[in-house]
């Protein structure tokens, strides 16, 4: 049986060859039969203008991204063998990548790891996947058979890109708050009541050099959530660290996580504030912080919001430098999508200068291998993260 197939134009397959999950609407030269009325996310084989067969993928008819690739071979329809045989890869393949004292890691990362649109992250014994696309929807029930063939977990968690839909436990134990290892520190994840699959993952390798940084500093964590980077600086050494949300859910987490890991209050004074970054920053005196850790939420969700973006972006690194002195250091991310890393760096160098702090560069992260960024595919990176040291 034959999938419904769309036709490249001459001389557009190299990118899909070259490894890029994507189909542009401007690459095709002919779509499937609109008389198919296919559904979104239903699968279609890719051919070259000549009639190679490039791959199947999943179908977005009504989006600029027309075919989200999900094999190079021809896939007649998804099977949990499928499922198995591409999990058990990702995860002895992401296992490596990981220090033995690490539990949590992602195990699928959306297109980058051929699932367009799924993530799975693993918290110790939890698994907990997230469709953020059409495509693996009615596949669901396949995917938790595979997560626990391949796992073994105490309990499986479906959550959705919808804020409308509830999580739902599809296997196991009715687990909310999952404890996982990084690092050889203890952290909670709240699989079904958090935000997205219910810890931040990504900023792990900034978490571990913030550790290694933090010995005897006063450390300011601003949009702390759960408080990762809180509790990595205490682990450091650090002597007293204030983290900021305007979230007590998040803020109790973070003293939570702190009891957990049995930091002693006399060894470093961790205090949490609930308060609009913003407004605190603006009662903080210059030099009142050694550390400064900036990690907003994505400013930017789509290309016509990066102005905007880059606007917040400035004004909110201008005000941390202007906190900080001689010898202080500011760990700032953007986990916007839709502005690049020289985008990023530009906005961090206007606003050195409009704080008069001239600034050098330590380290510059992007999210750790597990969450997988491919040469083929740029638009897959998210995170930026820059360590600077003020001059």
């Amino acid at each position: 049986m034959s999938l419904p197939q769309v036709v490249l134009k001459k001389g557009r397959d190299m990118p899909l060859k070259g490894g890029h999950p994507w189909v542009f609407s401007g690459a095709v030269e002919k779509d499937v039969d609109r008389s198919l009325n296919l559904k979104p996310g239903a699968l279609v084989d890719v051919l070259s203008a000549d009639g190679q067969l490039l791959g199947t993928g999943t179908w977005h008819g009504r989006n600029s991204i027309r075919v989200r690739m999900v094999s190079r071979e021809h896939l007649e329809s998804f099977t949990k063998e499928f499922f198995v045989k591409r999990f058990k890869a990702l995860l002895k393949a992401k296992r490596e990548l990981l220090s033995s004292d690490t539990t949590g890691f992602r195990l699928v990362h959306s297109d980058a790891d051929g699932f367009p649109g799924l993530i799975v992250d693993i918290f110790g014994s939890i698994a907990v996947f997230q469709l953020g696309a059409e495509g693996f929807e009615e596949a669901s029930p396949l995917i938790t058979q595979a997560l626990v063939e391949v796992l073994s977990p105490k309990c499986v968690v479906k959550r959705s890109d919808d804020p409308s839909s509830a999580p739902v436990v599809t296997f196991g134990e009715n687990i909310d708050k999952a404890i996982f290892f990084e690092n050889s520190l203890k952290m909670i994840a709240l699989c079904q009541s958090g935000q997205k699959t219910g810890f931040f993952l990504d900023q792990r390798s900034a978490r571990l050099a913030l550790r290694s940084l933090a010995k005897g500093k006063k450390v300011l964590d601003l949009f702390c959530n759960s408080g990762g980077f809180s509790l990595s600086a205490a682990a450091g050494g650090a002597v007293q660290v204030t983290g900021v949300d305007v979230s007590d859910k998040a803020l109790s987490l973070l003293k939570e996580m702190v009891r957990l890991n049995k930091i002693p209050e006399k060894a470093c004074d961790v205090k949490t504030v609930n308060r609009d970054v913003f407004e605190y920053l603006d009662m903080v005196r210059p030099g009142s912080y050694d550390i400064i850790v900036c990690d907003p939420p994505a400013f930017a969700k789509s290309h016509d919001a990066v102005e905007q973006a880059r606007k917040a972006y400035v004004r909110l690194n201008r005000k941390c430098l202007e906190k900080l002195e001689s010898g202080n250091i500011l760990i700032t991310s953007s986990c916007s999508g839709a502005v690049t890393m020289e985008d990023f760096r530009d906005c961090v160098r206007i606003a050195a200068g409009q704080s008069g702090r001239d600034v050098r560069i330590l380290d510059l992260l992007s999210q750790p291998a597990d969450h997988t960024l491919k040469m083929s595919f740029p638009e897959g990176q998210y995170l930026k993260t820059f360590i600077l040291q003020v001059l």
